[in-house]
């Protein structure tokens, strides 16, 4: 595509899509600076407009600022807010934000509940529920979790939920909702020792 002015090189970057606005936002993420220290991880927030094929640096107007820098975040478009929502981090992992496209502002949001202590973790909206489903990462240490989570965007309330099946803990796995079959997708991943090539699926919607 050769867009112009593009983001720097990174990696564990979180980024969604924003149907409204029509454009996709770009959080943090760590950079490889060929210097030491070798990686320098990042919060800065980038807009992408597909029609003009145009990145924008956003300076967010908010006095609080923006998450602290981090990556492994999760990070997913909110319809019922009309917001983004980013969760954890592997230097934030205590952190539920929300940006605000229209706005141009962060804002870290006072949550109740079981917040998820992970990053690398798996999260899609689940449309059935009107909820964010977050499902496995890390927490601190190298081993992975296996634990389900719900987040309500208009409480701002976590909840830790007990499906009667779980796939095996992971970390780094793909996870969106499939609006033919009605269920999310999990796949892939990686736990201690190996990477998993094994769908899952997500249907209990009433933990």
């Amino acid at each position: 595509l050769n867009p112009a002015n593009p983001p720097s090189a990174r990696f564990g970057a979180a980024m969604a899509f924003d149907p409204v606005n029509e454009v996709s936002i770009l959080f943090g993420g760590q950079e490889v600076s060929g210097q030491v220290p070798f990686n320098d991880t990042l919060n800065d927030t980038w807009s992408y407009n597909g029609k003009t094929n145009v990145w924008t640096l956003l300076i967010p107007l908010n006095t609080g600022g923006s998450p602290d820098p981090t990556f492994g975040s999760c990070m997913v478009y909110d319809p019922l807010t009309q917001k983004m929502i980013l969760v954890g981090g592997a230097n934030s992992i205590d952190g539920t934000w929300s940006y605000d496209v229209l706005t141009n502002t962060w804002t870290h949001l006072t949550v109740s509940g079981d917040q998820p202590p992970y990053y690398w973790s798996s999260m899609a909206f689940e449309p059935t529920m009107q909820k964010m489903i977050l499902f496995g990462g890390t927490a601190g240490g190298l081993e992975p979790s296996n634990q389900t989570f719900s987040f309500d965007t208009l409480t701002n309330t976590w909840a830790l939920l007990t499906p009667t099946t779980s796939p095996g803990a992971r970390n780094k796995a793909c996870m969106t909702f499939d609006p033919v079959s009605n269920r999310l997708i999990l796949f892939g991943g990686q736990d201690f020792f190996n990477n998993h090539d094994d769908p899952a699926t997500y249907t209990d919607f009433n933990p």
